[in-house]
């Protein structure tokens, strides 16, 4: 996780990075930070089926976190967008 924070201050905008970063940071956890990674990578491109795992991430992490209603709206938007092949 501490690689992947490094490559997304270096380069903001690489969306797998941060893709990478939010399940590092579930993996590890740290639901918090990986709330906010899922949305950082969401605000670079949210309607991106590529960025429907984003959304499942983001939603073990609110459930974790104890927020249900927010985790099954974010789950929802994954249904919505499809997962990728």
């Amino acid at each position: 996780a501490i690689l992947l924070e490094a490559l997304t201050v270096l380069n903001p905008g690489h969306a797998a990075a941060w893709r990478a970063l939010s399940y590092a940071l579930l993996l590890a956890g740290r639901h918090e930070d990986a709330l906010a990674a899922t949305d950082a990578l969401l605000r670079l491109d949210a309607a991106m089926p590529e960025n429907a795992p984003a959304l499942l991430i983001r939603s073990k992490a609110l459930w974790a976190l104890g927020q249900t209603a927010a985790a099954q709206e974010s789950l929802q938007r994954y249904l919505e967008l499809g997962s990728p092949p």
